[in-house]
């Protein structure tokens, strides 16, 4: 096996697991507020553009 072939295949699992932890953290982010704003400001006082209708993993956050 050339050595370009073994490069292209670490640098492709690098890859497919950086993309797993983006992936499982973007996730996570959702599930702790799901809800959506526009604009440079949101909290949970100002009206959100959409949410998902699954319920917030902190009790903090009102998603309905």
């Amino acid at each position: 096996m050339a050595a370009a072939s073994k490069t292209v295949r670490v640098t492709h699992w690098v890859m497919t697991v950086a993309f797993l932890a983006m992936l499982v953290t973007g996730v996570e982010i959702v599930i702790s507020h799901p809800r959506f704003y526009w604009g440079e400001d949101g909290n949970v006082y100002m009206p959100a553009l959409f949410q998902l209708p699954i319920p917030a993993s902190r009790g903090s956050v009102p998603t309905g």
